[in-house]
């Protein structure tokens, strides 16, 4: 997929997509802390016409944040810069790209009212395998909720809380406003595993388990099952599935193609039970008996 991270300038994201094989570029008014040279230096209002096919965008917190909020009585001209951000803001969340997600702090009333919604999702980092609590709060159009991959929760409870809240306590420093933005990692690659699937990257996993679990169901076939599945469900970019493919078995090639000419809803109706399936499936890679899944 073509993919623009809006307003990122260290990379995090942009590398997390582009280690997955996908065209990624990051597109802000400082350069990249990472001198890659798939770095935008520029208004991104100016890039959102580009053919994106996913936008992830980072745009500025400082007047929008809830955080702020008493600011905005007290500072003369505070009430002006909000707007022009919340303004921008809702560029982004409106900009002509089929599918994407804006990240902020939790954000004011005043800005809400302009950008016209709150967030879909509030995210930690602790439900992403960091020992650390901030509420990041995700915007998005056409694309799922993320799901933690590392819940460390109980252990980051046990810490002090300026070790949970590491970012808040930072000092003082030119470089404290960058550290408290940066997008932490695990959520970087949980964004890029789990938004990373182009529809024909979906369908075609989808297909090919939808393919074998039938295969299993009818032949018992449980060493095709482990080999294949297994390596399916950890591998989901459409080149690796590719490659499976041509590894496996000649009817398993030819029933994928029948599939995938096959109307979708028909057969991803053999996938109601999928998460189920996928349960029962782990199990039984650490106790291969053979039976129904």
């Amino acid at each position: 997929m073509k993919i623009l991270i809006a307003c990122e300038y260290s990379g995090r994201v942009r590398e997390a997509f582009r280690k997955l094989g996908h065209d990624a570029w990051s597109c802000d008014i400082l350069p990249s802390d990472d001198n890659s040279p798939y770095h935008i230096q520029d208004d991104v209002l100016k890039h959102l016409d580009k053919g994106w096919d996913l936008m992830i965008a980072h745009p500025p917190c400082t007047y929008l944040s809830n955080s702020g909020v008493t600011w905005l009585a007290r500072q003369p001209g505070r009430q002006a810069l909000m707007i022009k951000g919340a303004e921008f803001f809702k560029a982004l969340l409106n900009a002509p790209i089929p599918v994407v997600a804006i990240e902020n702090p939790i954000m004011h009333k005043y800005a809400v009212e302009i950008i016209g919604r709150r967030q879909d999702q509030v995210v930690q980092p602790w439900m992403f395998g960091h020992l650390e609590r901030k509420a990041t709060c995700l915007w998005l159009r056409g694309l799922s909720k993320l799901t933690a991959t590392n819940d460390v929760k109980e252990e980051m409870l046990k810490l002090p809380k300026n070790v949970q809240q590491r970012l808040h306590y930072l000092p003082p420093s030119k470089d404290r406003w960058k550290l408290r933005s940066t997008t932490y990692q695990g959520i970087a690659d949980a964004m890029a595993d789990q938004w990373g699937n182009t529809p024909e990257d979906t369908a075609l996993r989808d297909a090919v388990l939808g393919i074998l679990i039938e295969e299993y169901k009818q032949d018992c076939n449980y060493d095709a099952l482990v080999r294949l599945v297994n390596l399916i469900t950890l591998h989901t970019q459409k080149a690796e599935i590719q490659t499976i493919m041509n590894l496996s078995a000649q009817w398993v090639q030819e029933r994928i193609t029948h599939c995938l000419d096959t109307p979708a809803e028909e057969w991803k109706t053999e996938l109601d039970h999928y998460d189920e399936f996928v349960s029962k499936f782990i199990a039984h890679l650490t106790n291969p008996t053979k039976g129904e899944l």
